[in-house]
Formats: C-alpha cells, structure tokens, sequence
C-alpha cells in the first residue's frame, strides 16, 4: 500500500500526518514493518527551461568583475544570493571553490525565487531578454 499526499499548508500538513499516523499505527498492530516517507515537489522542466534560457542571455551579456562567466557558472553566481554557500581554498591554493547545494535539488518555490534573482540581476545589468512575446506572456512576464 502507497499513500501520498500533496501537501501545501500548515493545515494540511497536521491533518495528514494524523492520517498517516493511524494508518501506519494500524500496520504495525498488524504486525508489518511500515516504511514512512517525505519528499519535496521539484521544478519543473519549464522552470530549468526558463532560467537557462535567461542564464544564456546574462552569459552573453554581462561580465562579473571584468570575467566572462558560462551559464553553469552564472547560475551558481546567483544561487549564492538564494542559498547561503561556502567558499574554501582549492586544491591547488590559487583557486576557491563554492560549496552548496545543487540546484537540481531545489524546490518549485527554490527555483521560481532563482528565476526571480536572475530576472532582477539582468534588469539592473541593461540585459536584453531574448525570449519572444508569447514565450514572455507564456511566463507571466510584461511583453
């Protein structure tokens, strides 16, 4: 038996886990081994989609402290401003590296406020946006 539930509110949240506890309660009376589980909603694809897409805009557009960053690097520049990270020496002492979590492991919410980030990033830094009208109006974004 698989139970899940889409949970969104604090509400919700309590009542389900009181479902979850009498089912699981009843399992384990009966003398089976009960495996309980939490798990997050990812982004989606049309998330990633949209970042990259304006990651590949800011690339072109922008240096960060006289440095041409690729896309990879500018979404780790700007997740900095999401997420707290660390920054230690790299192995060869001339280098730091960024330590963090990965953005393939952040939430729906995570990665709209990331979206988000980068929007603002690219609006203080004169980006011209590429994307056509109807993949703006597609996003909710003022064409």
């Amino acid at each position: 038996m698989m139970i899940s539930h889409l949970i969104q509110d604090f509400d919700q949240l309590r009542a389900r886990f009181v479902e979850m506890y009498e089912v699981a309660r009843n399992e384990v009376a009966a003398e089976r081994t009960v495996i309980i589980g939490l798990d997050y909603v990812p982004h989606t694809d049309g998330q990633r989609k949209h970042l990259h897409r304006l990651l590949g805009d800011i690339q072109k557009q922008c240096l960060w402290y006289g440095n041409r960053l690729n896309t990879e690097e500018w979404k780790r520049l700007l997740a900095s401003g999401l997420k707290k990270t660390k920054s230690i020496p790299g192995l060869d002492h001339d280098s730091f590296v960024l330590l963090g979590d990965p953005t393939s492991n952040m939430s729906q919410k995570m990665y709209a406020d990331m979206i988000l980030i980068a929007e603002m990033f690219g609006a203080e830094n004169g980006v011209r946006w590429t994307m056509t009208r109807d993949e703006m109006r597609q996003w909710g974004i003022a064409a």
